[in-house]
């Protein structure tokens, strides 16, 4: 299979080439549109992966080129339709809105994650008839993901759609125990998630199947209070699956492309030094500023991919700062000379695919994708090792702390979803610690475990006093340790989603926003950061009701509520306030930018039609009022009441539309409710 890449950063492109080849594709690489248009005119691709900002002829326009090109038969030496996967540093729903249009079939926002993209491009190439895959097999089993062909031995299986995914989850996993929620969560969307009766109706139906065929009763085997795996086989100590021998020999590529490149990401980060340098001299002009911000665009996308996700992060947060024209001048320029000796600091460790690349099979981290992040604070460095040797098999990211003066920076770094603590420790213990916790309104409800070898009745007594969770004494019991851990994990995510979720909206209730608000508070105050409140009220809301019922009105609070999330970034709090009345909280963006987003939402919800019972159409609009921290407050209330006034300024305009803070009055009536 060929595959051609549009790509204008050379690192990117080398990245992209060295994952696909080693996939066994054809690859070829374009630094510009017309470059890329030019190929495809002369030779024949099963696939083309694009960006989005291209020189001469950007990534939209050679999209809609082929688009029409094809349409017509014409310029092309092939007929049929070429699958385009879009790549790009933007995540906002309205730029894959346009990718998509312009007649793209997937899009993958950088830094992408190269199992994921490898994967996306199978799916793509999947609609021609000569794909290639790798044969997956564990003891007599082959599964054929190209075919979707099963056979144990010389028996074919069949299986229903829902067993084929089960079994591949199982086979690219090899080691890997999964609990039901696991499974329903990489098996089912998420608007169609069944209940966990549902895994195991599948699990036992596989099984059947796979006996019929010879395979033993316990092929996939029980490993009960926690989940499902496959049983281990004789060979299982030097066994390495495809799937584990591809991920190996990627790493090893991509470790070959950052020892080539790493000189140019230094320059790059170079040219982001020198531009806060002249920033703090009040001195940065406009064609450094440009240079920067596009360094900074640059370095966003393509650090993650070789495992720097910290700096891509902190180059994404350069890049937000240099958007938009704004000059920067000394205040900005103190932060921004912060991010990029941060950034520096980042790339000057060894890169994550370095280290992994020189892991042997013995070093069993099977899963890339953490369920869930453990915090343990442990003075000896012996107990750290081995929870995370016993831990991060199964899912989990484990992050160690040997020293509890660190700890609160650690936490806040981190924020993880169950904390180990030892009982005794220099200079802070452990019943401290958790006292701390308990006692700050952003942490009381994280869940706790002491570990210890303290297991006198005062000691035990004294830990639960505090607030602790649970109290697992030393030396470790592995499997207890990973049983209990496993089950009040999964307890912790569904007692959550019950708690924090909107079961209508799927959104934010308004217990949850707050909590996430107030840590963005928080964050905005320590790195002076921008944080924009925005709450939004559907119009008419109630007329509808009226015309039409409520189930009409819930139907549309439900679609409502599907369009924030996708309009919105991962990280931005969206919640459903109460009635028809949302917030969405958006860190490190101002009252301008959160105006911007909420008019592409506006229009993108008026274009779309509703349906009565009685099938009657109608259209809906909302209006909104935006504040921003610390300018209009500088806590949750404040801020809350000041967006508040806005929406009601909105409402007394006419409705339909969103106002900033700084168009309503401050006045203490200005908080009357519409």
């Amino acid at each position: 299979m060929r595959i051609l890449i549009v790509e204008d950063d050379e690192l990117t492109a080398k990245a992209l080439t060295m994952v696909l080849e080693d996939q066994n594709y054809a690859v070829e690489v374009a630094s510009d549109g017309q470059a890329g248009w030019d190929l495809v005119q002369a030779f024949e691709y099963d696939l083309i992966m694009l960006d989005v900002m291209l020189p001469k002829l950007d990534g939209i326009s050679l999209c809609q080129k082929l688009r029409s090109a094809e349409s017509s038969s014409a310029s092309l030496s092939h007929n049929f339709k070429i699958p385009i996967l879009l790549l790009t540093g933007r995540d906002s729903s309205h730029d894959k809105a346009i990718g998509l249009d312009a007649g793209a079939d997937d899009y993958v926002v950088k830094p992408f994650d190269c199992e994921e993209i490898v994967a996306r491009v199978r799916a793509l190439l999947r609609r021609g008839n000569s794909t290639s895959l790798p044969v997956l097999e564990w003891g007599n089993l082959r599964f054929d993901p190209s075919s979707l062909e099963v056979r144990y031995e010389t028996r074919t299986v069949e299986l229903t759609p829902k067993e084929y995914a089960l079994l591949e989850l199982f086979l690219r996993n090899p080691q890997r125990v999964f609990s039901c929620s696991a499974i329903l969560d990489r098996i089912w969307s998420f608007d169609k998630t069944p209940t966990e009766e549902a895994v195991r109706t599948q699990i036992k139906g596989l099984r059947q199947k796979l006996k019929a065929a010879g395979a033993a009763a316990d092929f996939i085997e029980t490993v009960y209070g926690i989940g499902y795996r496959l049983k281990p086989h004789k060979d299982v100590a030097s066994f390495s699956s495809p799937g584990e021998q591809i991920q190996q020999q990627t790493l090893t590529a991509l470790g070959g492309v950052w020892n080539r490149f790493q000189g140019k990401i230094s320059q790059q980060v170079s040219v982001l030094e020198q531009a806060a340098t002249h920033a703090l001299q009040d001195a940065l002009s406009q064609e450094l500023h440009a240079q920067a911000e596009q360094q900074a665009h640059t370095l966003a996308g393509s650090l993650g991919t070789f495992g720097f996700s910290e700096g891509s992060q902190l180059a994404r947060k350069i890049e937000h700062l240099l958007q938009a024209g704004q000059s920067v001048g000394k205040k900005q320029g103190k932060h921004l000379r912060k991010l990029v000796l941060e950034l520096r600091q980042q790339i000057e460790q060894s890169p994550k695919v370095l280290v992994s690349a020189t892991q042997t099979n013995q070093d069993e981290r099977f899963d890339t994708n953490a369920e869930a992040v453990v915090m343990v604070v442990d003075d000896d460095p012996q107990i750290l090792a081995t929870l995370q040797t016993l831990l991060e098999p199964w899912g989990l990211e484990v992050i160690t702390l040997n020293d509890p003066r660190h700890f609160w920076e650690t936490l806040e770094a981190c924020s993880p979803d169950l904390l180990i603590l030892d009982i005794m420790m220099p200079h802070l213990s452990g019943v401290e610690l958790c006292q701390v916790v308990r006692n700050d309104p952003r942490t009381c409800g994280l869940p706790i475990l002491f570990l210890t070898a303290h297991t006198d009745a005062a000691s035990v007594n004294q830990v639960f006093a505090v607030g602790a969770d649970d109290f697992v004494s030393k030396p470790i019991v592995g499997p207890e340790l990973v049983t209990r851990i496993i089950n009040r994990l999964e307890r912790i995510k569904l007692l959550r989603s019950l708690a924090e979720i909107d079961q209508l909206t799927t959104v934010f209730n308004r217990y949850r926003a707050t909590q996430d608000l107030n840590k963005f508070l928080h964050l905005s105050g320590r790195h002076n950061q921008p944080l924009c409140l925005a709450i939004l009220d559907l119009d008419n809301f109630k007329l509808i009701n009226n015309a039409f019922g409520h189930a009409t009105g819930d139907a549309v609070l439900r679609q409502f509520g599907q369009l924030l999330r996708q309009s919105f970034r991962f990280e931005d709090v969206v919640a459903r306030w109460g009635g028809e009345e949302f917030v969405v909280g958006m860190y490190g963006m101002t009252k301008s930018d959160g105006v911007s987003r909420l008019e592409e939402v506006l229009k993108t919800l008026y274009e779309q039609e509703f349906l009565s019972p009685e099938c009657t159409k109608f259209r809906i609009t909302f209006s909104a009022g935006v504040a921003q921290y610390p300018e209009d407050g500088t806590n949750l209330q404040s801020l809350y009441q000041v967006a508040d006034a806005a929406l009601y300024q909105a409402k007394a305009a006419g409705r339909n539309c969103v106002l900033p803070a700084a168009s309503a009055p401050k006045s203490e009536s200005s908080v009357t409710k519409h």
